[in-house]
């Protein structure tokens, strides 16, 4: 249809710290200092360590209930 979604925007993101991750340690490390500012800044807390999920399920759910209304 001519656009990209964003889908981190849309159904928010997973953080995913742990040595599990996709990304690289270099990239862990830089992420974590951007990630530990941007936290402090708005109260949350984020496992370090770890992974944070922080998909919304329920803009998920909807988004797929009206997708495949569309493909009937």
């Amino acid at each position: 249809m001519g656009f990209t979604p964003d889908l981190v925007e849309s159904f928010k993101p997973v953080l995913d710290f742990s040595p599990f991750s996709p990304l690289e340690r270099d990239d862990r490390v830089i992420s974590k200092s951007f990630y530990r500012l941007l936290a402090k800044k708005r109260g949350i807390e984020l496992d370090y360590k770890g992974c944070n999920d922080f998909r919304d399920w329920d803009n998920i759910s909807a988004f797929i209930d009206k997708f495949v209304s569309l493909l009937k």
